[in-house]
């Protein structure tokens, strides 16, 4: 059976990096896109966005900004969330 789709519950979002891939999913799911559509619209790999949704690479100011756009978000609202997460996260321990 297919795993469905989305971010496993369990996730750990206690550093930069992974609050900004678990919140670049979430859009990105929200909006029905696949890592390979995301990668497209950014022009960039799909190891890219994979990487960037495990939370292994710290994206550019510039890259921020291109990835609220092609999620159809305001890039304050994105880094708000990405603060928000790390908070939480942080509190739970």
């Amino acid at each position: 059976m297919a795993r469905p789709i989305g971010m496993s519950p369990r996730r750990k979002t206690d550093t930069v990096e992974r609050a900004m891939g678990t919140i670049v999913a979430r859009h990105r799911v929200q909006n029905g896109f696949s890592q390979a559509v995301l990668a497209e619209k950014l022009c960039c790999d799909i190891s890219y966005i994979s990487q960037l949704e495990r939370g292994l690479i710290n994206p550019s100011l510039r890259r921020i900004l291109d990835l609220a756009s092609a999620l159809g978000v305001e890039a304050g609202r994105l880094v708000r969330e990405v603060d928000d997460t790390i908070r939480k996260s942080r509190s739970k321990r």
